[in-house]
């Protein structure tokens, strides 16, 4: 799929759900998909500053994709780190572009 694609199917899936209440069961629901993060990149140059909870990413590219890990203590936060995941990862740097 496109990353065009899936960023509407994300913001159609939120927009079917209505309610705040929803949206945050579901994106709590997504944290189950979010790729594991291998516990080598959980160090503290790659948290997020200033987030509330514990928060990393860590992205590189090799040769031509793109690789994007991340992981919360936050499973709302996590849930959305998993759609960021589910549109970045492995992709291209001309699709991402």
């Amino acid at each position: 799929m496109r990353i065009e694609e899936i960023e509407n199917d994300i913001i159609n899936d939120l927009a079917e759900l209505g309610d705040s209440i929803s949206q945050y069961t579901y994106l709590i629901g997504c944290a189950a998909y979010c790729l594991p993060m291998p516990e080598k990149f959980k160090l503290d140059e790659y948290l997020v500053k200033e987030c509330q909870v514990k928060t990393w990413l860590y992205t590189y590219r090799e040769k031509d994709i793109c690789y994007f890990h991340a992981d919360s203590e936050s499973l709302i936060v996590k849930g959305a780190l998993a759609l960021f995941q589910e549109i970045f990862h492995e992709r291209t740097v001309e699709e991402i572009r």
